[in-house]
């Protein structure tokens, strides 16, 4: 059968609920929460549509455009992010469709919209992630399978392997459609579950941590905001956490960060109603942060948190900082946020320093995700 596309339209990204463009934004919003469930089979990664819209407005780094089909009550839609002051060769595109509405043209329809959007403006690549549950006894949202198992069809179905050679995921409806469309799988990242019970301790690996950094490090918290005296060596974190991490294959370039673009990116997750509980390293010779670690706590969602950042410095990498930051923020989340009781990570499976480090902290890989890279023609 041939394929009928469906015609598409560009939906405003409102400024407040209520606006021009909330409808569309509605359906954008409820898309996002109905896969998630389906997908976690809980509710951890449920956000309100006021929390969804506080992320949607635009920064000076980038912003978010809505793409839905023509018609009322749609049932798919696409999210691009397109970046405005660094990586401005690509934009990252999101692809959600309903279930009961599949295997009629939707998805590509839409995918192809964002790929005419792309090219209009003259990028190059566009980007996109595919997610893929644990496939094994006692899969879900609590798994707790042995670490570096293999995702849903690593035991007899086909995988696909990056091109770094590095993990797997299983050839399923998601990396179907993206090998589909033109997409290449350039990384593997396994998404990992700590679930915290009352004799979760990670004292040991503090004490082990502290021994190996010496007296040479100490260590600085906050929450939200970063401290003045310390924002500009923060900005250069984050920008080398923009590269520094591995990033297989992809077209990334280094981000721009600075104090502004901290603080507004501050600002945009306290109006979604995320707390950030930031964990820095000093070096005490020099004074300046050596590296730093970041929780996510949804306020809507006090059961769950998301391990973020985790970056040190390479000029004091090799003395346990990443094990330190990282246990150290974790024993103040049992302090401060006792109602947590799952956390979620992402890490390149290149990536197997960090890995370990979580292993030893009790992570397990319960998921893993797909990035995909695909160039684009330039527009005629």
């Amino acid at each position: 059968m041939d394929f009928q596309p469906h015609p598409v339209r560009q939906s405003p990204v409102p400024r407040h609920l209520g606006e021009e463009g909330t409808e569309g934004f509605l359906a954008v919003a409820r898309l996002v929460n109905e896969r998630n469930r389906r997908f976690w089979g809980n509710s951890d990664f449920e956000e309100s549509p006021e929390a969804q819209l506080a992320v949607m407005q635009p920064r000076k780094a980038g912003r978010r455009v809505i793409l839905l089909p023509e018609g009322p009550d749609p049932a798919g839609a696409a999210v691009l992010i397109v970046p405005l002051t660094d990586n401005t060769h690509a934009v990252w595109v999101d692809v959600m469709v309903d279930p009961a509405a599949r295997g009629a043209g939707l998805g590509r329809s839409l995918l192809r919209a964002a790929e005419e959007y792309a090219a209009a403006l003259g990028r190059r690549v566009l980007d996109g992630e595919t997610e893929h549950r644990f496939a094994g006894p006692g899969a879900g949202a609590d798994a707790s399978g042995e670490t570096g198992a293999e995702p849903a069809g690593g035991t007899g179905g086909e995988v696909l392997r990056p091109a770094t050679g590095t993990g797997q995921i299983p050839a399923d409806a998601p990396a179907r459609f993206a090998r589909a469309a033109g997409f290449v799988l350039e990384q593997v990242e396994r998404i990992s579950l700590l679930p915290l019970a009352g004799g979760t301790d990670f004292t040991a690996q503090l004490a082990q941590a502290a021994a190996a950094a010496g007296d040479g490090y100490g260590l600085e918290t906050w929450t939200g905001r970063c401290p003045d005296a310390l924002v500009s060596d923060y900005a250069i974190l984050k920008q080398r956490m923009s590269t520094d991490a591995p990033m297989g294959d992809l077209e990334w370039e280094e981000e721009a960060w600075d104090v502004a673009r901290v603080r507004e990116s501050e600002a945009t997750q306290a109006a979604a109603g995320v707390d950030l509980l930031c964990c820095a390293v000093r070096d005490l010779s020099t004074g300046a942060l050596a590296g730093h670690t970041v929780l996510w706590v949804q306020r809507e969602q006090p059961g769950a948190a998301m391990q973020d950042d985790t970056l040190v410095l390479r000029p004091h990498r090799g003395h346990r900082l990443g094990m330190l930051l990282k246990a150290a923020n974790l024993q103040r989340l049992q302090r401060e946020r006792p109602q947590v009781r799952r956390i979620y990570t992402w890490n390149a499976e290149e990536n197997t320093h960090m890995l370990r480090i979580n292993e030893a902290l009790g992570f397990r890989a319960t998921a893993w995700g797909g990035q995909w890279q695909r160039r684009l023609a330039p527009a005629n």
